[in-house]
């Protein structure tokens, strides 16, 4: 169907619902309410129409006085901010003897042990990264030299790429398993 006859049919239903309308007023409705209406109307109606009693409002009951009323906290504004709490008391110490004698520190002990092994300084410089977000392409950079690397290979022998994000990379050690991963922050 074309637009030309849609519009040819819109405006015919427009057409009908209009002329409906017109005719509905003009005839007075399904109930005979237009002008001349009250001449049709039969007499009974007009019987129990005349039959009803108007009842008269009373106005002197809707002047009561109202219930009484104490307003309390206003909602839209701050009450008064209670007192604080009174500070605790200082703690007491215990009495002192007259023979107490200072603690001595604790014994060290004779031998210094070893210090377990650090891992190595990060000695270079996280520039960034790029790629999907599946496999993000790290960018590191050390003197003159610029390294590109994926999650989990090793970069300058010492290092593993723990992590790529947009700002940071994280780097673990090799070797060093339980020590934390380092944070390098992007061009920094």
């Amino acid at each position: 169907m074309s637009d030309a006859q849609r519009q040819k049919q819109l405006l015919a239903a427009l057409l009908v619902v209009l002329a409906g309308t017109v005719g509905y007023r003009v005839l007075g409705g399904v109930g005979g309410g237009g002008p001349g209406a009250r001449a049709a109307r039969p007499a009974a109606i007009e019987r129990d129409l005349a039959a009803i009693e108007m009842q008269r409002l009373d106005l002197e009951a809707l002047q009561r006085e109202g219930a009484a009323y104490t307003p309390g906290r206003d909602p839209f504004r701050y009450g008064e901010a209670p007192a604080p709490p009174p500070p605790p008391p200082p703690p007491k110490a215990p009495p002192r003897r007259a023979d107490a004698r200072p603690k001595a520190p604790p014994a060290r002990p004779a031998r210094a042990t070893p210090e377990a092994p650090k891992p190595p300084a990060v000695d270079f410089v996280y520039l960034g990264s790029f790629g999907p977000q599946e496999r993000r392409i790290a960018v590191f950079a050390k003197n003159d030299e610029i390294y590109n690397a994926f999650v989990g290979e090793v970069l300058l022998d010492r290092f593993i790429v723990d992590k790529i994000g947009f700002e940071s990379a994280d780097i673990k050690f090799v070797g060093f398993p339980d020590a934390p991963e380092t944070r390098l922050q992007a061009g920094g």
